[in-house]
This record gives structure tokens, C-alpha cells and sequence, in this order.
């Protein structure tokens, strides 16, 4: 592109494009007038942004990759003329935006599948999958790309994942079936990517019911990552610990946390114990010892998260509280009701700083806090905890939910215990 070469842009509604993500467009020239406000519709139906692009699709753009390289995606209208006569589109901008790791949008309209199955033979080994049409409102119908590309393979991955968020496993699990197929052969069984694959289909599978499936699956990648060192690999480590959740979720607690032990080893080694990896390991060991009501282990770690939290994070940081709240937990299941008030005390102070006093979180842990005080026979305070909690019932809920009437019948009850510990110190 000569040196006076301007990027074009359209926005929603025509507003202006500050502030908003780039993304740029980019297809065979003889493509532009039939996909360009196709695309451009498709992307606004989900999202703001700013299109830009160039008037003509082959100008040079060798000057201007400083300004291509801020865009959030390129999306890359797919069809038979790109393929086989081929454009900047194609020579240019993808690898482009692979080599300086910008998202690629690979679009295939469905006017053009009969045309590139027609040309199969030309483009080599395809593979199509099918999008949900809730996704793209039934104008990509499918994807296509080459299956030795990893930067392909990670975003049919990630494709997946969004399948599975919305609890369409079926989708998912063909998808990260064919991704692990292609990253078995690419990237080999024992790459951190391709055990990462491995488990999310275990987890896909335990979704779907298929538990033989899942558990055979679920054998393999624990005999990959147990024969690891985690200090070496820490996207191995994560993976670990995903697989020890799925364990947890079983009920095979022995086996997570045998896991969990090695990734909190690895975490210490890799990043030291003042890291905020380092704590959330700690606590999900913690986690798997309260499963097994082991709760003066629980106690332990958490306890020990807790001082790293404080000292690396401050008492106000969310992995702090959160750590400090099931302490206040753990101290319940072992009877030491006064020590759990306390953890609770700090507990609400924060979260009342942080969200507010009419939040959700902050209710739980008013709750947490009247009954622990309720349990320790601290009725007088316990009555001022309910009060407190009847006071964001009545702001989230209303005067006639029935929190707020519990937590009035629970002030009641503290009041008339009060009175018969008067009574009873006036008898002895």
C-alpha cells in the first residue's frame, strides 16, 4: 500500500469508532460486494465494534502492519474464487495475523459449500465442522482450515469450550474429539495442549453420560501427567488439577488428592510460595482434605494460604477473603464455633468494604456469622447478626420473603434465650 493509503471503517449505527474493538476485513477483491455487509451485519448483531478495511483488497499493506497489528480479530471471508486464485487475503493477512497472534475469524458463507466441495480435491484433506446457528445467526455454517496449523486447533478448542458453556455437549465433544485426533498427530500425546483436550473431553463425556468413555479417557491423561515433572511444565500443572477436580466430582478424593499434593509442589517450585497460584492450590488441597473430613489438615492449609494471601494480596484481595471464609467453615466442622465467629467477623468487615451492604455475598457470610455466634451461646450477638441480616433481606428480597421472615423469627428465638439465661442466673 503506497504511503498515503487510509483505512476505511464502518461502525454500528454509524458511531464513531474510538474506543471500540478493531477488527479488520479482508477477502478476494471479486468477494467484497457480496460478503462485506453480510460480515459487517453478523458482527454487530453480537457486538460493537469498528470494521475497518481497505477499498482496494489487494493494496500493498507492507506499511502499514504498525496499525494491523492493533486489531482484535481479522475476519476472512472462505470461498472457492480465494482458494483457487488466490488474493492478499489469503498470502498476506492470515499469516500475518498468525505470526503476531491476532484471532482469525475464518468465515464460510453457505452460499460457497458447493463450490469448495467442488475444489476439495485442490485444497487438500478438509475437515467441516458445523457451528450452532445460535452462535452466528445461521450465516457461518461452517468452519474450515488446516488441521496441522496449531493456532487452528487451539481455536476449535476454544470453539468447544464455548459449546460447553452453553451445555451443548454433544457439539463440544465432537469437536475436541476431532481437535485431539489433529493434536495427537501435530503436537504428540504428551504435549500440554493435547492433555489439555484430553480433559476436557473427560469431563464432556462424564457430561454426556458416557462414563466408560470418560473413565478410560480419564486413565490415560492421569498416566501421561502422573509420569511428568510438574516443575518443568506449568500448563501441566494445571491440567492436573483439572483432572483432580473431575476426580473429586467422582468421589475418587484419595486420587485428587494425590494430584493436588504434586501440583502444589510444582506451584512452589515454579512461582514460590508468595503467589497467588501458590495459594489457590493450597486451598484446593485444603478442599479435597474437607471432602474426606480430614478438617485439621483443611485447617492447616487453609491457614497457612491464608498468612501467604495476607502477606502477598492484603486482607482486602477476594482469594484472601474467600480463604478467610472457609477457615470460618473449617472451624465450624470442628466445633470451635467462637474461632469461627471471629473468621466470620473479618469476613463481613471486608465484604462490606468491598461489595457493600446490601450484596448477596455479604448476606452469606451475615448468615454464616449469626449462627456460628447462635452455636457458641452468644445470643446478645447473635440477635445483632440476625438484625443485620434481616435488614439486607428486606433490601434484596423484600418485608414478605422468606429470609426475611426467618431471620425475624431467628431474632425472636435469640431475644427469648436471652431471657431465660436472665432467669437462670437469677435462680442460682
Amino acid at each position: 500500500m503506497d504511503q498515503d493509503c487510509r483505512f476505511l471503517c464502518v461502525t454500528k449505527d454509524g458511531s464513531s469508532p474510538d474506543g471500540l474493538p478493531a477488527v479488520f476485513f479482508t477477502c478476494h477483491p471479486g468477494d467484497f460486494s457480496w460478503y462485506f455487509d453480510r460480515v459487517c451485519d453478523l458482527l454487530f448483531s453480537k457486538t460493537d465494534c469498528a470494521v475497518y478495511y481497505t477499498e482496494d483488497q489487494n493494496a500493498d499493506l507492507s506499511s502499514e502492519e504498525d496499525f494491523l497489528k492493533g486489531m482484535m480479530m481479522f475476519v476472512i471471508p472462505l470461498s472457492a474464487r480465494l482458494f483457487d486464485l488466490g488474493a492478499r487475503a489469503l498470502d498476506h493477512d492470515l499469516p500475518f495475523a498468525n505470526e503476531n497472534e491476532i484471532r482469525v475469524l475464518p468465515l464460510v458463507m453457505e452460499d460457497e459449500l458447493e463450490q469448495l466441495y467442488r475444489i476439495s480435491d485442490y485444497i487438500g484433506d478438509i475437515k467441516y465442522l458445523n457451528i450452532n446457528r445460535e452462535l452466528t445467526d445461521g450465516i457461518i455454517d461452517m468452519y474450515l482450515y488446516d488441521s496441522s496449523d496449531p493456532g487452528i486447533l487451539q481455536q476449535f478448542h476454544v470453539l468447544a469450550e464455548t459449546y460447553f458453556m452453553r451445555e451443548k455437549y454433544k457439539e463440544a465433544a465432537e469437536i475436541w474429539e476431532w481437535t485431539l485426533e489433529n493434536r495427537i498427530k501435530v503436537l504428540g500425546e504428551d504435549h500440554p495442549q493435547t492433555l489439555e483436550t484430553m480433559t476436557r473431553l473427560v469431563k464432556t463425556y462424564s457430561e454426556l453420560g458416557r462414563d466408560t468413555d470418560s473413565a478410560l479417557l480419564r486413565a490415560k491423561v492421569l498416566q501421561q501427567l502422573l509420569g511428568k515433572i510438574p516443575e518443568k511444565d506449568p500448563a501441566v500443572l494445571t491440567e492436573m488439577n483439572n483432572i483432580a477436580v473431575s476426580l473429586d466430582d467422582k468421589g475418587e478424593h484419595e486420587k485428587a488428592l494425590e494430584i493436588k499434593k504434586k501440583v502444589l509442589e510444582g506451584r512452589i517450585r515454579v512461582l514460590g510460595e508468595d503467589n497467588r497460584d501458590t495459594v489457590i492450590a493450597m486451598s484446593n488441597l485444603a478442599y479435597s482434605y474437607g471432602l474426606k473430613e480430614d478438617y485439621q489438615e483443611k485447617l492447616r492449609l487453609e491457614e497457612q494460604a491464608y498468612e501467604i494471601a495476607r502477606r502477598v494480596l492484603g486482607d482486602d484481595d477476594p482469594s484472601t477473603v474467600t480463604t478467610l471464609s472457609n477457615i470460618g467453615y473449617t472451624r465450624e466442622k470442628l466445633g470451635e464455633w467462637d474461632k469461627a465467629a471471629a473468621a466470620y467477623a473479618k469476613v463481613l468487615d471486608s465484604r462490606r468494604r468491598i461489595l457493600g451492604q446490601y450484596h448477596e455475598k455479604t448476606l452469606k457470610t451475615a448468615w454464616d456469622l449469626a449462627v456460628s455466634l447462635r452455636n457458641a451461646g452468644r445470643y446478645a450477638d447473635s440477635a445483632e447478626a440476625y438484625t443485620e441480616v434481616r435488614d439486607i433481606c428486606v433490601r434484596i428480597y423484600g418485608e414478605d420473603d422468606v429470609n426475611t421472615k426467618y431471620a425475624g423469627d431467628m431474632i425472636r428465638y435469640m431475644e427469648t434465650k436471652l431471657r431465660e439465661e436472665v432467669l437462670r442466673r437469677m435462680e442460682d
